[in-house]
């Protein structure tokens, strides 16, 4: 049976990379889940299935040297032993804007990479980021890369947002399997913003067409035409354009059909042989002129 959860009881959020795992078999997941009041966590973001619950994975133990093998390494090289075996924990923590932040309408966001790992990402808070950045023997910083992420909280986010992972794809490729949801914490306007003005490639009508010109963002309808709202008709624009598809007598018309010498270079296509000719003669009947009248019968004399 659906269980109804009233909205002040939970909040719907986004897992990124290494921050949650199933309850029932420890695999990770990532993507949306629920938080309810009493501090329990749900994959997906239905509040009225509540089935798989999730946990934030615990730290991995550290049991550096405790096999025979490395037991004996240690004999011979105590001192890095005895640096490594001291070496904390990494936990996982997903840095949540404050006030302050939704304020200054964006806030930074650390997180860290295991060198060997192509998507070992970790989102961590700034103490061990600053940690690691510092090369404090707190963490075995050797095997991270660091690196931090400012992220916008108002306007286009999605936009924004991707463009600053962008930005960092160099040193950070795959960023987004980190942040996923471009939206993230995105504020909700309890108010209108006004006198705000796009130059174009921002914004768009709901048939495609881009805009360009003021517009405001409301707070239950988003950005809208004009520079200030007014109770007349005035149209809603997009952060994304529209896909525009047509249909045609029936038929839905979108990307052009890929050709076959791009889907597979190598096919050769079979060419049919010509079909044999017939051995009964053409009968092509003689035009008849427009000034003759054609007999109908046959000819007399007198």
């Amino acid at each position: 049976m659906a269980q109804y959860n009233p909205k002040s009881k939970y909040e719907i959020r986004e897992a990124s990379a290494g921050e949650f795992i199933f309850k029932s078999n420890r695999q990770p997941y990532i993507g949306p889940y629920i938080e309810v009041s009493s501090g329990k966590f749900y994959a997906g973001s239905d509040p009225k299935n509540l089935a798989s619950e999730i946990v934030r994975p615990k730290p991995i133990p550290n049991n550096f040297g405790k096999t025979r093998d490395i037991a004996k390494y240690n004999v011979l090289n105590k001192s890095t032993y005895g640096k490594l075996k001291k070496v904390k924990n990494i936990v996982p923590v997903k840095n949540i804007p404050t006030e302050d932040d939704y304020k200054s309408n964006k806030y930074t966001r650390y997180f860290i990479k295991k060198v060997n790992e192509r998507f070992g990402y970790i989102e961590v808070n700034k103490k061990t980021y600053d940690a690691i950045n510092e090369e404090k023997e707190d963490f075995n910083y050797p095997v991270y890369d660091v690196g931090q992420i400012v992220w916008f909280l108002v306007g286009n986010v999605k936009k924004i947002n991707s463009a600053q992972i962008f930005l960092l794809r160099e040193k950070f490729p795959d960023l987004d399997v980190l942040f996923p949801k471009l939206d993230e914490f995105k504020k909700v306007e309890d108010k209108a913003i006004q006198n705000l003005f796009t130059e174009g490639g921002e914004l768009y009508y709901e048939d495609g067409r881009e805009y360009k010109g003021p517009y405001h963002i409301h707070p239950g309808k988003g950005p809208m035409v004009g520079a200030i709202h007014i109770k007349g008709q005035h149209d809603i624009l997009y952060y994304e354009k529209p896909e525009q598809t047509q249909e045609v007598e029936g038929i839905l018309m979108g990307e052009p059909v890929t050709p076959l010498s791009e889907i597979a270079p190598d096919y050769i296509q079979e060419i049919p042989p010509p079909a044999e000719e017939s051995n009964v003669p053409s009968i092509i009947p003689e035009p008849i002129s427009p000034t003759t009248t054609p007999s109908l019968g046959g000819g007399g004399g007198y």
